[in-house]
């Protein structure tokens, strides 16, 4: 399954995004071994098409969000709209049937309350992955392979940030994700 995934990957995607989806593939099985992630097939097949739409044409991803009902947040956004559609596709055209990795696909960028172990993975490798270089990523990877919650919190937490400060669309379940974890963490302040 992996070799098939790859093969259309590579008819879809240029080398940089190859690099990066490889990247995460890579960051995803380290971090599924240090939480004891039991299912190394659902982390390698999840991380293989969590952008699988991130480079499709704005028309296509809008054809999906008005088929699917996703929400309108979603028009005209590939940022908001690849995972949800990806999630769709990984279904349609890849024959994935499993839950859990649809759920890790379509949830990577925005994250949601109660994510799973499996999200959270792809959720922090897609932030983390070794091709990746911002402000603060030493920190958030290096949290990651101590405290999952506490990387994602800190992710979640500078993406509001720079999504406010753009002016761009906030998705609920993104603010969802950092109240849900909070939660988990206990306190306010996740201290």
């Amino acid at each position: 399954m992996q070799t098939v995934i790859m093969n259309e990957l590579k008819k879809r995607m240029d080398e940089k995004r190859i690099n990066h989806v490889l990247g995460v593939m890579t960051e995803a099985l380290k971090l599924a071994d240090i939480y004891h992630y039991p299912d190394k097939d659902e982390v390698i097949i999840s991380a293989l098409l969590h952008d699988v739409c991130k480079n499709c044409e704005k028309d296509s991803l809008n054809d999906y969000v008005l088929k699917y009902h996703l929400e309108p947040i979603c028009l005209n956004n590939n940022a908001l709209a690849h995972g949800k559609v990806g999630a769709i596709i990984a279904k349609e055209e890849f024959g994935i049937q499993n839950k859990k990795i649809l759920d890790a696909i379509a949830f990577h960028t925005t994250g949601r309350e109660g994510m799973s172990l499996l999200e959270k993975i792809i959720y922090i490798s897609d932030v983390t992955e070794e091709n990746r270089d911002f402000e603060g990523i030493e920190e958030i990877r290096n949290l990651s392979y101590q405290d999952l919650d506490r990387a994602c919190l800190k992710s979640i937490e500078k993406t509001i940030i720079n999504i406010v400060s753009k002016g761009e669309y906030l998705h609920l379940d993104t603010v969802r994700a950092r109240n849900s974890l909070l939660i988990r963490i206990g306190g306010e302040n996740g201290q």
